[in-house]
């Protein structure tokens, strides 16, 4: 049997991670809904991505090398067009000067 060391533990941490902050901030649960949902869920993440870092007179390029993550990447998460892990929010987060809530928070805008 192969040696996990600990990684399918920390997968696992992660996706309750994400799953209580989506709850928690929606307070809505994933539980049954459709491939339709994901995608509404990811353009309103997206909306919301792009709607701060206008607000802080950004570029993409901008908010590219505060966060260290490709513009062309930045740009398909503000479109909705690509799922994206728990790191990369918290990255987006401290690039904006945002907490990760005020970015999850996407439902109330």
């Amino acid at each position: 049997m192969p040696e996990d060391n600990g990684f399918s533990e920390s997968a696992a941490l992660f996706d309750r991670i994400i799953y209580n902050n989506y709850v928690q901030f929606t307070g809505r649960q994933y539980s049954g809904m459709g491939k339709e949902k994901y995608i509404k869920d990811l353009k309103k993440f997206g909306r919301r991505l792009e709607q701060l870092r206008t607000m802080k007179d950004l570029s993409l390029r901008d908010l590219s090398y505060a966060c260290d993550i490709d513009n062309s990447k930045i740009s398909k998460i503000e479109k909705g067009q690509i799922n994206i892990t728990f790191t990369t929010i918290v990255q987006l987060a401290e690039a904006l000067e945002v907490s990760v809530s005020d970015l999850m928070d996407y439902e109330s805008n």
